[in-house]
């Protein structure tokens, strides 16, 4: 998922190389920080579903200390993750001939456009 979203961002926008601090950032950073984003809701919603099932209602303290992992690993993403064009070129010729890459990149798309919503959902109905 990392690789398609990086993908679009850099062939979308043409964002390569950025400075990295605010809303500046290189496509390497975009795909990650929106997978992140997409996996943290998904988090949130089992972790709803969780709470709701001891009957403890979700509130802003739970979502930020799920978020402190998400934040850190963010942060110190170069290191840990190896986010960065060398990663991206070698994921680049890994999946260079690869079979129904089109559909593979509409179920990314899915994946990250229904995460919010699906967190926004979980929290109304539990």
């Amino acid at each position: 998922m990392y690789y398609r979203i990086t993908r679009f961002y850099r062939k979308i926008f043409g964002i390569e190389e950025a400075p990295g601090y605010l809303l500046i950032l290189s496509c390497y950073d975009w795909g990650l920080l929106i997978l992140s984003l997409s996996l943290l809701c998904y988090l949130l919603v089992i972790e709803t579903f969780i709470l709701s099932f001891f009957g403890i209602k979700m509130n802003v303290w739970y979502v930020i200390i799920t978020d402190i992992p998400f934040a850190i690993a963010y942060l110190f993403s170069d290191e840990i993750l190896k986010n960065d064009k060398n990663h991206f070129d070698l994921l680049d010729q890994k999946y260079k001939e690869e079979k129904l890459k089109h559909i593979k990149g509409i179920l990314v798309v899915l994946f990250v456009l229904l995460s919010l919503p699906s967190f926004l959902v979980a929290l109304h109905f539990l």
